[in-house]
């Protein structure tokens, strides 16, 4: 196993540095990622998460957890296309992962809990492993400054 050097967003990125868009992929480790980030997010406008059940479980964390602490620090989000495990992975083969069918839940919702999303995470198959949605989150102030605007 390889060492990975670590450094914190908010140690890197310039305090001029305004309007930014934050996307992170980072295989579990999102709470992580953005701890690491916290004195920046308030310039941040759009973040784009991953939010995996099984790849946060890994790391102590999960789908809840991540969606409570997004919107703690002033973002409302909206989930993305659903993915999961298309086909195991066969013998010199690696597993195969796409797009799934919308969860019945949300079908004709405008809203989901961070409850049931979370549940939703947890049963999407193989359960408890690969399903993963992406959260397109902005600043939950935002909308209201622009209806206010108009």
């Amino acid at each position: 196993m390889r060492a990975v050097q670590v450094a914190r967003l908010d140690d890197e990125v310039p305090l001029a540095e305004r309007d930014l868009i934050l996307k992170t992929d980072t295989q579990g480790f999102e709470l992580n990622v953005l701890r690491g980030a916290q004195h920046m997010l308030g310039r941040v406008r759009l973040l784009m998460l991953e939010m995996s059940n099984g790849l946060l479980k890994a790391q102590g964390a999960s789908p809840f957890e991540l969606m409570q602490w997004v919107a703690a620090h002033g973002f409302d989000c909206t989930h993305l296309r659903f993915f999961s495990m298309k086909a195991r992975r066969a013998r010199g083969h690696r597993a195969r992962f796409g797009p799934v069918p919308l969860p019945p839940l949300l079908h004709h919702r405008q809203t989901v809990s961070f409850q049931e999303m979370d549940a939703l995470l947890r049963r999407t198959p193989p359960f408890n492993h690969s399903g993963w949605t992406d959260l397109l989150c902005w600043r939950a102030n935002a909308t209201v400054a622009k209806a206010a605007a108009a």
